[in-house]
């Protein structure tokens, strides 16, 4: 059984009945195949904005021709926990060696999860962009870590900016 993700603020603002929605999708960059962007919700009617980062990933199951593709949000008020989350992995976690298999995961209101966990041959870092769907892996090298802090810092730095000008 499939079960449906959770919504956050954005996403919740960008449903809400009786609104006239303009969604704009600035994007941000990659880190592999996941592009990642900045979700500017806008009420035409009321004039009210909701921002929001989102993680984007075309996934090939081998059945079909087109790609099925999985969707991870972020709230903007969760992007500084996100790297905060991603220095203390790259700075503490992945230059320790535990004794027994171990998880270190962020997990956004959404589902959304950025993390690692240790194996035989060192630590393996993901993105997962569903927390119910195991086909929204993002399966990340210990290096890109340095390249999606610097994605989620321009992603916060954009949000901060469009906040400021609407």
């Amino acid at each position: 059984m499939h079960q449906e993700r959770a919504h956050g603020h954005a996403e919740t603002f960008s449903k809400k009945s009786g609104t006239l929605m303009s969604t704009q999708f600035i994007e941000i960059g990659y880190v592999k195949t996941a592009k990642i962007q900045v979700v500017l919700y806008r009420d035409l009617i009321s004039e009210q904005n909701e921002l929001a980062i989102r993680f984007e990933n075309e996934y090939y199951d081998g059945y079909s021709d087109y790609p099925d593709t999985k969707i991870g949000m972020l709230d903007k008020d969760e992007v500084e926990g996100l790297i905060k989350s991603i220095n203390i992995i790259r700075n503490h976690v992945f230059s320790s060696y535990p004794e027994h298999y171990t998880e270190v995961n962020f997990i956004s209101r959404t589902g959304f999860k950025a993390g690692c966990f240790s194996g035989k041959d060192g630590w393996s870092f993901y993105l997962k962009l569903d927390q119910y769907d195991d086909r929204s892996f993002v399966w990340l090298k210990k290096e890109d870590s340095a390249t999606i802090l610097e994605l989620l810092t321009k992603s916060r730095d954009k949000v901060e900016l469009l906040s400021n000008n609407i």
